[in-house]
This record gives C-alpha cells, structure tokens and sequence, in this order.
C-alpha cells in the first residue's frame, strides 16, 4: 500500500495550486489523484473533431492577486495572452442592453422603464439594513423594487440558479451583484451614454491558444505528470485509519488529505459508520446545487455585425432555455478551425431538481432558441455541434448553506481531512478559478508551515 504525507484529490485550479505550491516548497512527498484523463477540472478545455475548441461555460481571468499572477506568468508567460474591453450585454424586450441593465435603463420600453424607476427610487428612500436571515429574493426587492426584479433579476436568477432566489441567501453577494446608485442611473438617462465600466471584471484577459484549459495543462506541467495519477476515482474515505480506496482497489494512506471533489460526494464516501460520519453525511444531503448543459456552435462564416465585438449576452426570458451565450472565438480566433471563415458561439442552460432540463432535447432547444433570439440566421451555418453536461456547475448559497458548512467542515478536519475549492468549500462567491486556486495555495502554505487552515 502506498503512503503519502499530502494527497490531493482533484487536479482542477484547487488541487493544482496546491500542488503547485507544495513543490515550490520543497515538498516531494504528495501527490494529485484525478479521476479523468486531464487536468483543469470544470476549467479544461476541448477539441471537437472539426477543430473548434470548448470550454465548459464562459471563463475568463480578471485577477490582480500578485501570487496568482506570478503562477500565471510562470505557466504561459506573460506574452501568451490577449486583453479584452468586456462587452457584455442583456437580451430584454427585444433589444441588447449593455450590462449591468440596472445602470442603463433607458434602453426599456417607456412604461417599464418608469415603473422601474419609480420602484428604484422608493428603494433607495427606504435604506434599511436587510437581515442577515433575509432571502435574496428580499435583498433584491428591497434594494431594487419591484419593477426591476420582475423585468429581471426574478427571470435571470431563476434561470442561471435554476432555483428560485427565495431559497437562495444575499450574504453571496459581495462584487457580484451592481449596488443601485439612483443618481448615477439617473445621470445616464440624461446624458444619453451607456454606463459599462461596473465590475471588477470590466477587462479580463484569455489565452491565445488553448483555450482556458492550456493554463491549467502549463500548470500540471509545471509541478510534473509524475505527480499527478490520471483516471484514479476516489470511492471510499477512511477518516480514521487515514486511507482511501480507488475504484481499481489500490489503498492508499495519507496523512493529511485536500479534496476538492464536491464536498456532498466526499461525505457520502465515507466509511466506515459513525456517528460523527452519519452525521456529517446527513447535514452534506442537504447542500443544493446546480448542473449546467453547455452547448457550443461551430459557425460558417464571419459573426453578424450585432455580435462582432460583443462578449457575452444574458437572456433573462423565457423565449430560450439558456441563460447567457458567449461568442466564444471573440476571446481567441484560435478557437476555430478557420478565423476567416469561422465563428463559435457558447450556450448555458441550468438544470436542478426544481428546473428539469431534457438531456436528449437541449442541443436542438439551444438551437431553436438561437434561431429565435437571432443570433444565427440558419440551421446551414452550423458546421459542428458539441455538447457537455456539467453535473456540478453552481454551489447554490440556500439559506441554510453557513450552517450547513460549520457542521461539516470543522468534523472533517478533526481527521486531517480538508475540503476547499469551488465545491470543496461549496462557495460560489469564492468559486472563479483565481480563487480556487488560491485556496490550494494556501492550504499548501498553513500545512508546510505545520498550521492548520
């Protein structure tokens, strides 16, 4: 039986930051189980066999942490990438309004775009602080008004969630989420000018090549394949005797253990029973999340004048199933097979047990509803469908997630046993790739430092 003083199970941005970190310390003695043939987890990239390259969803690197930068600079460089004005866009009441809406409203129909308003106001009149218990379905309304949570926020967050924002809580937020500034949106309505520069993701920046996945290869490469075991799923976890068993029943012991799989898998794969283990698995079953079908468009042709500098585009309403679609090779023409004759699109839809979605209809919904927001003209200029079905896609912050979390996560490193990451630590607000990876860094640095995290 083999034994390591580190395991990591999991070889996306988590995992291979601590990895990553651990070497750089000096430590030989660890290594990275991943149960699929590549590392990059939800951030790989592929290739489909028409030679258009896919990510799982639209991701982009917008960081200015200094450690996470240098990680960055040592995996590709600093000339392998290209820099990018975000345009980002909602689709609502037949027009694409430049993002975020709540800061441009002029673009709504005359009667929406008083009701709005006038509820906005009366918000902001209000100021009252919203309770820590508080929905965020009652953080948006009270912070918004009425009007602009049925035009939107109530659509898109249903959709993106795919749980209603009544179960979610607003202790979330943080910068993801424009604050309503009254003065600011009154200002744009006078002016006539688009209001865009909101968001710590305003610029971001993309590979040249590879997609999002080529960072997270460069990285593997970095701490070397001889540390990282490909197609090795993890199927039970012995806290106690500090051992775990791979689904080709080779045993391995640990003494001290990062998992980044999601965190309700991990408790359900303990064993053997205990009353600490029951529980801990009990409290895991209620965490909710979400899965995500993401379908890419391989296009002949150049992109309609409409989509030739745009980013990505929200879709709030119900005339299509997806929540946002990116144009893909605006981040990289290397995406495609031909620059200048191809394009790509990206399609999201969620799904969760309170928002089904037919896995053998999407890709032909995605199609159907792309030809009705018109964003393509004909079924003819497809030249390649690809589809991924994303089980864990969003760690949904339910209103009882934080109790949830200090039930589990403290009982599992009573046993050297530590779970970070996207769904590790099951925090969408801490879930962009920088973040990940910084959790394994920093796991990395409190264990070599002999504290723990």
């Amino acid at each position: 039986m083999k034994r390591y003083r580190f395991v990591i199970i999991g070889a996306g941005p988590t995992g291979l930051g601590a990895a990553w970190r651990l070497k750089s310390k000096g430590v030989r003695d660890f290594i990275v189980l991943e149960q699929e043939q590549n590392a990059g987890g939800l951030s790989s990239t592929y290739r489909d066999p028409q030679g258009f390259s896919w990510d799982i969803g639209g991701h982009i690197l917008f960081s200015r942490d200094p450690l996470f930068l240098d990680l960055m600079r040592a995996a590709i460089g600093d000339d392998s990438w290209l820099h990018h004005e975000r345009q980002a866009f909602v689709r609502l009441h037949g027009s694409f309004i430049p993002y975020p809406l709540q800061n441009n409203l002029r673009y709504l129909p005359e009667a929406v775009l008083s009701r709005c308003l006038n509820d906005l106001e009366a918000a902001a009149g209000r100021n009252s602080p919203v309770p820590d218990d508080a929905s965020f379905y009652d953080w948006l309304v009270d912070r918004f008004g009425a009007g602009l949570v049925e035009s939107f926020f109530l659509p898109y967050n249903r959709k993106v969630w795919a749980y209603h924002p009544s179960r979610l809580s607003w202790r979330w937020i943080g910068e993801r989420v424009a604050p309503p500034d009254v003065e600011r949106i009154r200002k744009t309505l006078s002016n006539g000018e688009d209001d865009v520069s909101w968001g710590p993701n305003n610029r971001f920046r993309y590979p040249k090549t590879g997609g999002t996945g080529a960072i997270w290869k460069s990285v593997a490469e970095l701490i070397g394949q001889d540390r990282i075991l490909y197609g090795a799923r993890v199927d039970a976890v012995n806290p106690v005797e500090r051992r775990l068993t791979l689904t080709s029943g080779e045993c391995i012991e640990f003494e001290h253990l990062l998992s980044t799989k999601p965190l309700n898998l991990l408790c359900q794969s303990l064993v053997p029973q205990s009353p600490v283990i029951d529980e801990v698995r009990e409290l895991s079953r209620k965490l909710l999340f979400s899965s995500c079908h993401v379908v890419g468009l391989g296009l002949r042709g150049k992109p309609p004048e409409a989509l030739k500098t745009k980013s990505w585009i929200y879709f709030p309403e119900g005339d299509c199933p997806f929540y946002r679609v990116t144009v893909l090779s605006n981040y990289s023409s290397a995406l495609v097979p031909d620059p200048q004759n191809n394009w790509s699109l990206l399609a999201e839809t969620s799904a969760s047990p309170e928002k089904p979605v037919s896995y053998g209809d999407i890709v032909e919904e995605t199609l159907t509803g792309l030809l009705r927001v018109g964003l393509i003209s004909s079924r003819s200029d497809v030249e390649s469908l690809w589809s991924h079905f994303a089980e864990y896609a969003y760690p949904t912050p339910s209103l009882d997630r934080d109790q949830l979390l200090k039930g589990i996560l403290p009982a599992l490193e009573r046993f050297q046993i530590y779970s970070r990451g996207r769904f590790g630590a099951w925090k969408y607000e801490n879930g962009n790739q920088d973040h990940c990876c910084l959790q394994g860094i920093e796991w990395s640095d409190q264990m070599v430092g002999g504290m723990k995290p």
